[in-house]
C-alpha cells in the first residue's frame, strides 16, 4: 500500500432539513472527489447517506472503516470520515447513558483506530467556505 494513502468515508445528511442545501452539498462532494481523483488516485472513498441519528451515521462509519481497515493493516491509511449536516434536527437521546457517554464512547473508538471526523455544517444564509486539506487538495 501506499505511505500516504487515505480512506474517506462521507456521511451525507439527507433528512428533511437538509434538503434546501442538497444542490450545494452536491457541488461540495463533486469538487471533494474531482481533487481525490486528480491529485490522489490511490485513495479511496466512499459514501453513507442517513436521514436520521447524526451519532448512528458516525458509529455506521466507523464500523465499515474497522471492518475495512482492520488495525493490522491499517497503520499505512490515513481513515478520515467527513460528516455533512444541517444540525437542525436535535439528537434523540440513548437508550442508555447519557448522550455525553455515547459520544465519549465514539471519541474513544475513534483514536484506538487511527480515525479522524471532520463535519461540514450547513447554514440558512452561509455560503460554503471549506478549503479541502488546507492546501487545495493535494
Amino acid at each position: 500500500m501506499v505511505l500516504n494513502q487515505e480512506a474517506l468515508l462521507l456521511l451525507l445528511d439527507v433528512s428533511p432539513p437538509m434538503h434546501r442545501f442538497l444542490p450545494e452539498v452536491e457541488k461540495l462532494c463533486s469538487m471533494l472527489l474531482q481533487k481525490k481523483l486528480i491529485y490522489n488516485k490511490k485513495d479511496m472513498v466512499g459514501i453513507v447517506l442517513f436521514g436520521t441519528k447524526v451519532l448512528d451515521a458516525i458509529v455506521v462509519g466507523m464500523d465499515m472503516m474497522i471492518k475495512k481497515f482492520p488495525s493490522t493493516k491499517s497503520g499505512k491509511i490515513k481513515k478520515r470520515l467527513c460528516l455533512i449536516a444541517s444540525a437542525l434536527c436535535p439528537t434523540k437521546g440513548p437508550c442508555e447513558g447519557s448522550k455525553e457517554d455515547e459520544v465519549g464512547t465514539i471519541a474513544d473508538q475513534m483514536t484506538a483506530h487511527g480515525m479522524r471526523l471532520e463535519c461540514i455544517v450547513a447554514r440558512k444564509g452561509a455560503k460554503w467556505q471549506y478549503e479541502y486539506e488546507n492546501n487545495g487538495g493535494k
